[in-house]
């Protein structure tokens, strides 16, 4: 990575952090470019250039976090669907505060947004059979770990994947 995306990365993650500690204060839709900008200590020119609205930043963050987690822990080879879940659902607890921000602030389709990019990308000339069936899956994520935030995460990855699972092959 050169020193010019470097730092683009770093500013977009400097905005994508202030907008986070300022949604724990106040609603999202209170929130200007410009109490952004100010908090992350950036133009606002910066913020323009790289996010169309406060919901790109939010899908960014979570996407920057997913890369992050896929270099650490990377994505189970040839392992059971069961596994891919255990892994999946660890990286969603390991982000279960900003899930729960996200949630009460109801930015569901950031959620959505993210899941799409980072379970299934797939280009729009894609037959149309394919893009319906990426959406059926990550819609059905969405749902599945809205219920979990909304349980405060009770269940560890591991159990969580195994009631998925279970449900997935009863009648």
């Amino acid at each position: 990575m050169g020193r010019r995306t470097e730092t683009t990365e770093y500013l977009k993650n400097c905005i994508a952090d202030a907008l986070i500690e300022l949604m724990r204060k106040k609603p999202l839709a209170k929130i200007k470019a410009q109490d952004i900008t100010d908090l992350a200590k950036v133009g606002r020119v910066t913020y323009f250039r790289h996010f169309h609205s406060h919901s790109d930043v939010l899908e960014y963050k979570l996407l920057r976090l997913w890369k992050q987690w896929e270099e650490k822990r990377p994505v189970p080879g040839n392992d059971s669907v069961y596994d891919y879940a255990v892994w999946f659902f660890s990286f969603c607890a390991s982000i279960s505060d900003l899930l729960c921000l996200l949630y009460e602030q109801s930015q569901y389709m950031s959620m959505i947004n993210s899941y799409m990019m980072f379970t299934a990308p797939i280009a729009e000339e894609t037959e149309a059979m394919t893009r319906y069936k990426r959406m059926f899956f990550s819609y059905g994520i969405h749902g599945i770990v809205l219920e979990w935030i909304k349980s405060g995460f009770r269940e560890t990855p591991e159990e969580f994947a195994a009631m998925c699972a279970e449900s997935s092959v009863s009648k």
